[in-house]
């Protein structure tokens, strides 16, 4: 599960997830929301393809739990506030961000 930013700027709505720092956007809401499911389903599939899934999500700062099944934790958002420019200037610079939360994704 992931938390997302969802925001505004220059008249582009913008899907941002931290934990991966990764964007989607389009002219609407929705459209972003689209945006951004194809960028993750993309960079997770070329991570796979290479090999390199777990250094990605490691390099992103996500934990790596293992037990019975491998399982990824992202870190939170706090942590990444104090690393992630980007996200430093979503939260100061636009008035109007929402924040979702725990956001499930499932790939067709």
């Amino acid at each position: 599960m992931l938390s997302l930013f969802i925001f505004k700027e220059d008249g582009t709505h913008i899907v941002y997830s931290p934990s991966l720092d990764l964007s989607g956007y389009g002219k609407t809401e929705t459209e972003a929301k689209k945006s951004f499911e194809i960028v993750l389903k993309e960079t997770i599939l070329y991570a796979l393809n290479n090999n390199t899934l777990n250094s990605l999500l490691i390099s992103m700062g996500w934990f790596k739990n293992i037990g019975a099944n491998i399982v990824y934790k992202s870190a939170n958002i706090t942590s990444k506030l104090s690393t992630n420019d980007y996200l430093q200037n979503v939260i100061n610079q636009h008035s109007e961000v929402k924040l979702k939360n725990n956001v499930e994704l499932s790939f067709a």
